[in-house]
């Protein structure tokens, strides 16, 4: 029995010392463990293509018999694969570059000519209004392009064979720097026919530009109206000739003379040009009420505003002013109106350098408001007594800020 057990020891020892001897393990059986199971590599297959790796599942812990989850052995964190070196491209010689084809600059832009015209202000202004009395034009040096000075240029350029525009361009100032002939100078007042009411044209704008020397201040319309008639009359008498109301040789050969207290017209002052009484009774005749205690008459044929405190039936003067009202072909408004708005100030139409300050609306786009201004508050044109704006009333700056003031919305404006 005994070397029985030993035979059977020794026949299961030969197969193992027979694996031992080639190099192989011995092909027992598999003992299960409830550790781990431990992954059998597999042999791979070199034709077969290989496989694309998964996400990672995740791992469901085994149970004990107990129910108790066996904590798994956490595999040793794989080793980053090293990222391998990207070869640098070689270095391309530089290829030589085309010529560049040179761009021919942009054309220049042409820069509008320098022109002079109404509402320029300045040093070149006096130097033009300078130029123009060397060639017999009667003009104040007061460097401001206004009518009087675009008259002359007008008549200028027609006596120079110009464009007749008014306007002082290169071609007028070429001229003007030349000396005076006897073709190019300005001989003085005249015309070629005794000029009278209802005539129009150069030579009755010349007509009132002489009679405007003698302070009538006409419109510069070249219309021979009833203003111009009534100046023409009264320059007449004042200068001892006969009353005609025609511009005849007399009457020009008085026109070229300079003006003196006699012969100048001095107007009635503004607060005698209608007394009191007169205003007064005209208003409450005329039956004129306003919801406030003013009531606002603007006279346009003595350029006149008035100012009443009071009633319907027992209006007071209490204002007397000057103003400028609408030239003919843009006349100010007539009729009754109300004061529906007001302002601080509003920047010209076509002139955005000037302003006018306080204005009172009192129907439509018509106002009442101070003469005209530059934003440094400079005087642009201050002119009152004439028919000159676009249908405003002008006033002085005092006078515009006591109606901006004083006039609650609602007063009455009576325009005749």
């Amino acid at each position: 029995m005994k070397g029985t057990k030993h035979l059977i020891a020794f026949s299961l020892l030969v197969p193992v010392l027979f694996y031992a001897l080639i190099g192989c393990s011995s092909p027992g059986p598999a003992v299960p463990t409830t550790t781990d199971p431990v992954t059998v590599p597999t042999q791979t297959d070199p034709t077969a293509t290989p496989a694309v790796p998964s996400e990672t599942v995740p791992v469901i812990k085994p149970t004990e018999p107990s129910g108790k989850p066996v904590e798994p052995t956490v595999p040793a964190e794989p080793t980053a694969p090293v990222t391998p070196t990207v070869p640098t491209e070689p270095t391309v010689p530089d290829t030589p570059s085309e010529p560049v084809e040179e761009v021919p600059p942009a054309p220049e832009v042409p820069v509008p000519p320098v022109t002079y015209g109404v509402g320029t202000h300045g040093q070149i202004v006096k130097d033009i209004q300078t130029r123009l009395t060397v060639f017999g034009y009667k003009l104040s040096i007061d460097g401001d392009f206004g009518l009087i000075t675009q008259w002359a240029v007008r008549d200028f350029q027609n006596r120079n064979n110009l464009p007749v525009t008014g306007v002082a361009d290169a071609m007028t100032l070429e001229k003007l720097s030349l000396e005076p002939t006897d073709s190019t100078r300005f001989p003085g007042p005249s015309s070629e026919l005794p000029l009278t009411k209802g005539a129009r044209g150069d030579e009755v704008l010349e007509l009132q530009v002489y009679l405007n020397r003698f302070n009538y201040r006409l419109v510069l319309d070249g219309i021979f109206g009833n203003a111009t008639l009534w100046a023409l009359k009264d320059f007449q008498k004042r200068n001892g000739i006969p009353v005609t109301g025609v511009a005849d040789g007399a009457t020009y050969q008085k026109l070229a003379l300079e003006p003196t207290s006699k012969t100048r017209y001095s107007g009635p002052p503004a607060a005698t040009s209608l007394s009191a009484s007169k205003a007064e009774t005209f208003v409450n005749n005329k039956g004129l009420s306003s919801p406030s205690e003013y009531l606002i008459w603007v006279s346009t044929p003595t350029t006149h505003l008035y100012i009443f405190q009071g009633s319907a039936g027992s209006w007071k003067l209490i204002k007397d002013m000057r103003c400028t009202v609408g030239k003919p072909s843009t006349p100010t408004i007539k009729g009754t109106f109300s004061v529906i708005g007001k302002g601080g100030y509003f920047t010209v139409p076509d002139h955005e350098e000037w302003i006018c300050r306080y204005y009172t609306q009192f129907y439509g786009n018509f106002l009442i408001h101070s003469v005209v201004y530059d934003w440094d508050l400079n005087l642009v044109d201050g002119r009152l007594g004439m028919y000159l704006s676009k249908g405003c009333v002008r006033v002085s700056l005092a006078n515009a800020k006591f109606i901006y003031d004083n006039m609650p919305y609602g007063t009455t404006v009576y325009v005749n």
